[in-house]
């Protein structure tokens, strides 16, 4: 008896044959004699010297886009936790019950296991949100102690508190616990800038600069003049410049005047650095300014003196940090890294042949996925998603005149990409003044829109694919996607024109088309 995992393999029979036979390939006198792939279930027959046998595989498929939904349902995705720029569905539990949710689903054998594994998935959601907002509850409580959430400060009452807490943990479903939190807060009266840091006035001298009284708010950074932080200020503005040298007769002398040494910043990979001033004093603050390039962010910013010894930073954000001024020159140098991808998808198992595409389309801005952390790689795309994708991948230029499409609105997100997709002749629309974004892109219309906007390159020969005929719109299109390894369609001679294009097939049929 052999056995194979079939988690990440493409449901189509080609696939599923391949698989089947690199199981078998140490047996001698095994082989695969047929595949039938159905929605749910596929049948495989093998041949094991003279005796027939047939193994039957099940997928989780409509489990597992049930799942999705369910998580879209929540808004788990969309709703930030307050005091945080972090949505829920950020949080590594419930980022990790969604990611869970998937592999419980699709380790079913049967469609019984995989309902059961739904249920459970949202029950196990459903605890891990309630222990997640209970923790955020208990923090801000504190026993009735001042607790400050981003740049406000909150006293809960022990009623409250309670009040909130039973009902988070007798909630039944996600939007009665978020709501329980969201109703304890909005109880409260809150106070801006809580916390204010005094720095004491300091007096100018002829070697260092002073200060004004002023304040700063250690939960937002904000600086103020007053105490009660009505006045708001910058600490730039509240500096005190040197005292300027008395002058000797008109004339001065070197001795005068404080050495100046110099401040540089040699030339780095994958971004640029300056400074400023560029020869300063002992005691001047000098400002780093660090830019990235494109797809590099800053990994480390060093200032060195003329021993080698490390000088202290500080971070003023959007790129700039400054240091003061030793008695000798300094050296900065800075290291870019490259950018992390920009999302991480419960449903884009590290090990799916999409993974790499879908990092690549992120990073380059052509999509961001789907809400609630998922990309929704099953999901069908939609014609309106595919211009948008293509447009993105051009560069999303803009100006392109409006095709005249009546379900076209102007503040569609997809409008711009429409008219160019129209203006470059890679799309007519459907008829009758229709361009019909959310319907269902085919396999044949999505090859046929990249082939187009790749500028319809010739080719010769025929197709060899069975459901592509020869006088067909989008022959030279799929023969293209073939010969240049675009696709090399879904097995057993088909191309699978008529079948919906998911959202997976299309970032992978753009990542081999531009990016490999």
């Amino acid at each position: 008896m052999e056995s194979a995992d079939f988690t990440n393999t493409e449901w189509n029979e080609a696939a599923i044959k391949a698989k089947s036979t690199e199981v078998l390939a140490e047996k001698a006198d095994a082989k695969v004699i047929s595949v039938s792939v159905s929605d749910s279930t596929t049948k495989i027959t093998l041949r094991y010297g003279y005796s027939e046998a047939t193994a039957t595989i099940y997928t989780p498929s409509d489990a597992a886009a049930q799942w999705t939904a369910h998580i879209e349902s929540t808004k788990l995705g969309s709703t930030t936790v307050p005091g945080s720029d972090m949505k829920y569905s950020e949080a590594q539990d419930i980022q990790k019950a969604m990611a869970d949710g998937y592999s419980a689903i699709w380790a079913a054998k049967n469609e019984e296991a995989a309902t059961k594994a739904l249920e459970d998935s949202k029950a196990a959601l459903l605890k891990v949100v309630q222990d997640y907002v209970k923790f955020l509850a208990d923090t801000v409580y504190n026993k009735g102690e001042a607790t400050v959430i981003g740049d406000k400060s909150y006293t809960v009452s022990e009623t409250d508190y309670n009040t909130a807490v039973t009902t988070i943990t007798g909630a039944e479903n996600v939007a009665k616990v978020l709501n329980a939190y969201n109703t304890m807060l909005s109880a409260q009266t809150s106070k801006q800038h809580p916390y204010l840091t005094k720095t004491e006035a300091k007096a100018a001298t002829y070697t260092e600069t002073g200060n004004n009284e002023y304040y700063t708010c250690s939960v937002c950074q904000k600086v103020f003049k007053d105490a009660a932080s009505t006045q708001e200020t910058t600490v730039e503005a509240e500096m005190i410049a040197k005292l300027p040298r008395p002058s000797s007769g008109g004339s001065s002398s070197r001795g005068d005047r404080d050495p100046s040494y110099a401040v540089t910043a040699p030339s780095t990979k994958n971004g640029d650095v300056t400074v400023s001033p560029k020869n300063a004093s002992k005691g001047d603050r000098v400002t780093i300014t660090v830019k990235p390039d494109s797809g590099y962010e800053v990994g480390s910013v060093t200032v060195l003196d003329s021993k080698g010894n490390e000088l202290k930073l500080t971070d003023k954000g959007d790129g700039k940090y400054t240091f003061t001024m030793p008695g000798s020159k300094v050296t900065v140098s800075a290291e870019f890294v490259e950018e992390q991808a920009a999302s991480i998808f419960a449903d884009v198992p590290a090990d799916a042949y999409y993974a790499k595409a879908v990092e690549w389309a992120v990073k380059k801005g052509i999509t961001n996925g789907k809400a609630n952390g998922l990309f929704g790689s099953n999901d069908p795309c939609t014609r309106g998603q595919i211009v948008t994708f293509l447009w993105r991948a051009a560069g999303s230029p803009v100006g392109a005149r409006a095709g005249g499409f009546t379900d076209i609105s102007a503040d569609s997100y997809y409008a711009e990409a429409v008219a160019w997709a129209v203006e470059n002749g890679i799309t007519v629309g459907t008829g009758s003044s229709l361009f019909r974004p959310d319907a269902a892109c085919t396999r044949a219309q999505a090859v046929t829109l990249l082939y187009r906007a790749n500028g319809s390159p010739a080719v010769s020969g025929s197709t060899t694919f069975s459901d592509v005929a020869a006088d067909a719109y989008y022959a030279s299109a799929v023969m293209w996607a073939a010969e240049n390894g675009i696709s090399n369609g879904i097995g057993s001679g088909s191309f699978g024109s008529d079948d919906d294009c998911t959202r997976a097939q299309l970032v992978t049929f753009l990542w081999r088309a531009l990016a490999e």
